[in-house]
């Protein structure tokens, strides 16, 4: 319900990946909101803000703020992403197929909670969640001995997520490389 109108959704996780696949883009335009709001809505809701808000607790899968989370020195992990749905696709697509024998390239249908409940309970063990250690594990705790701390920071460049450029960012540096003004793009 968005200013109460009922809006139908679209939940297959293919939808809400290409959603986020959407948003990251950064077109100079903007334009990109409208996109992701047409393809999960199927129509662009007057009500914007609250048709953002709402999608938001949809990816979100209905989960509330679970309050202040312990820091991130306590857990023993860095700043670093975990995981990228595009650049992990192969590992998540292996998880599933290992763990739930399905393949998600060819089922007809998959509820976004669900595949995030299946997400989040892939055992330790599999690759992704192996990744996902080396990608977020603190290599200054003084608790890894000096051999460990070389070893995981040498697999955290390795599998590091390297974020491309949006539009708007690859406008600037052409603005700036042709020596032109980069105030429209700032």
């Amino acid at each position: 319900m968005i200013s109460g109108v009922e809006y139908p959704i679209q939940t297959d996780f293919r939808t809400i990946l290409r959603y986020d696949s959407l948003i990251k883009e950064g077109r100079e335009d903007g334009s990109e909101m409208e996109e992701a709001l047409l393809l999960m809505f199927g129509d662009i809701p007057e009500n914007m803000e609250e048709a953002i808000d709402r999608l938001g607790w949809f990816i979100q899968c209905g989960k509330e703020d679970r309050g202040k989370k312990p820091s991130n020195q306590l857990l023993g992990i860095n700043n670093n992403r975990p995981m990228d749905f595009g650049k992990d696709a192969r590992l998540i697509w292996a998880a599933f197929r290992r763990v739930y024998g399905i393949d998600l390239r060819a089922i007809d249908y998959l509820h976004w909670w669900d595949f995030m409940e299946m997400l989040e309970e892939l055992p330790p063990d599999v690759r992704l969640n192996v990744v996902i250690r080396y990608r977020i594990i603190d290599t200054g705790d003084k608790k890894l001995s000096k051999e460990d701390r070389t070893i995981y920071r040498a697999w955290q460049q390795y599998y590091k997520i390297k974020d491309e450029p949006t539009e708007k960012e690859e406008a600037l540096l052409r603005a700036l490389r042709n020596g032109e003004d980069p105030t429209p793009y700032l």
